[in-house]
C-alpha cells in the first residue's frame, strides 16, 4: 500500500501536463495506466512480487488495462 500510495501522490493536485513523462505522452487513459506501472514496476523492485497489470477506470463500465 505504501509503494502504491507514492506513486499516487504524484499525481495529487497536479494537472498531467505538470509531469515530466506526460509532456512527451498523451495523458490518455491507456498511458496513464501505463506510466504507473512502469513506476509501480520500478519501485516494487526491490520486493519478491511481481506486478501483473495496472487498470484504471474512465467510467463503472470502461477501464484502459496496462500489463507486460
Amino acid at each position: 500500500k505504501k509503494v502504491t500510495k507514492g506513486v499516487l501522490e504524484e499525481f495529487d493536485h497536479r494537472h498531467l501536463n505538470e509531469i515530466e513523462y506526460f509532456t512527451t505522452h498523451n495523458p490518455s487513459s491507456e498511458e496513464i495506466a501505463r506510466y504507473i506501472f512502469i513506476r509501480l514496476k520500478s519501485a516494487l523492485s526491490q520486493f519478491q512480487c511481481a506486478l501483473c497489470e495496472v487498470r484504471i477506470w474512465e467510467t463503472e463500465s470502461s477501464c484502459a488495462i496496462y500489463s507486460e
